[in-house]
């Protein structure tokens, strides 16, 4: 057995355990013979996406895992001194607790460790610079490396997890509707839903486009049903249905746990997603979406979104693709839409896109109206896109592959 241990600190909601209770299983599957030890600083958030998670216990085993609160010192060093971890694996630069640090640096493990820094995946050029990059400790026994998920064959790819992998690629599926709570997690052809998963923006431009398109889309759609996810972005999105007459059914989500979540998502028509593990999962899927990046202050959203869409690019007809750029350019810019700021510089020792100054925003409800409209040709685009990401690999099992080299295992 392989003991890895696994740092996660709760920082992004959900975002960042998501990512992590998401690799884990994947590993688990792909890895059977790594014994994983999560360390988590919020256990209360994870247990909401990991039903059986209980957040009052110190340390707890679930799924095959043990599950230590990142606080408690005396348990986890009581772990690692039965099982002294060979990988740490370090999500999203998180840091190490004091205990961690004591025990690597202060008093030594009877072996080499190899800690691995898994960033957030990005599309942007750098992700393929700093994949499987070195980086210095202040120990010959404390080696480090960065795992950088990614879109291209150069990174670590993405995690292709059940149900994703038991799909054909690019190709979302569904059975006959139902009834109650099942119907969710069932796809009707007669019923065209979107799935909405945002930040906080003006959605009065959304809510017009989808009733219009409502109003002229032909029988072969359906009926048209808002999946409504539960976050920041739900509350000012049924204030701005009410306002506009209730144009169209909408159906509040509660939180549903990853699994539920998943499945639900695969049977939509049509996503808007944000940030970054639901992005991933959009990005498999080959389901048509727009992506809501979160905003930061300097707008530097947009070079994310713009490293995107150059990723899209390839797998669209040039007047597809510009349609597509400029609607999500539209959802992703500033609230004041005159035009789009000049970007700001990318982080140091990042290679920054060079992304030219926008022209004064069009209409944005014209916008997301024409891609609701032109959905059968953007699908093919979406599911080419959604192959190429298969053909890459499995982010867990190139991670299973780095850990094995790196141990001799």
């Amino acid at each position: 057995m392989t003991d890895v241990l696994v740092l996660c600190a709760v920082v992004d909601n959900f975002g960042d355990i998501g990512f992590v209770y998401r690799l884990s299983r994947a590993l688990s599957a792909c890895a059977p013979h790594f014994r994983l030890h999560l360390v988590v600083d919020d256990l209360e958030t994870f247990s909401l996406l990991a039903p059986g998670i209980d957040p009052t216990r110190i340390v707890q085993n679930y799924a095959g895992w043990t599950v230590c609160n990142w606080h408690a010192a005396a348990e986890n060093i009581a772990a690692i001194k039965k099982n002294p971890p060979r990988v740490i694996l370090e999500c999203f630069a998180c840091g190490r607790p004091a205990w961690l640090e004591d025990a690597l640096f202060e008093h030594g493990l009877p072996h080499i460790v190899h800690i691995i820094n898994i960033e957030f995946v990005t599309a942007e050029p750098y992700a393929e610079e700093f994949h499987l990059l070195a980086s210095a400790t202040r120990s010959p026994r404390v080696k480090k490396l960065n795992f950088m998920p990614g879109f291209t064959p150069k990174t670590g790819g993405l995690i292709i997890d059940t149900p994703y992998r038991a799909l054909p690629p690019g190709a979302a599926q569904g059975g006959k509707n139902l009834t109650s709570r099942d119907s969710l997690l069932q796809k009707n052809a007669d019923v065209f839903r979107i799935l909405l998963f945002s930040y906080d923006r003006d959605f009065s431009p959304l809510i017009a486009a989808i009733a219009a398109f409502g109003q002229r889309q032909t029988t072969a759609c359906g009926t048209i049903q808002v999946l409504l996810a539960a976050g920041a972005g739900a509350p000012p999105f049924l204030r701005a249905w009410q306002n506009a007459g209730r144009p169209f059914p909408v159906e509040p989500l509660p939180f549903l746990p990853q699994e539920t979540w998943d499945a639900v998502l695969l049977t939509a028509s049509f996503l808007f997603v944000r940030g970054e593990d639901s992005l991933t999962r959009a990005c498999l899927s080959g389901i048509p979406f727009v992506w809501h990046a979160y905003p930061q202050s300097d707008n530097y959203q947009l070079v994310k979104v713009h490293a995107l869409l150059s990723r899209l690019e390839p797998y669209f007809a040039a007047d597809d693709f510009a349609l597509l750029s400029a609607c999500w350019h539209a959802y992703n810019a500033p609230l004041e839409m005159d035009s789009i700021p000049a970007l700001a510089e990318a982080p140091p020792t990042k290679t920054a896109l060079s992304v030219p100054k926008m022209p004064p925003a069009p209409d944005e409800e014209k916008l997301l109206l024409s891609v609701l409209q032109r959905l059968e040709l953007f699908a093919t685009g979406f599911r080419a896109f959604s192959a190429s990401l298969h053909k890459n690999g499995d982010c867990a099992a190139h991670l299973r592959d780095c850990i094995e080299k790196l141990t001799g295992a």
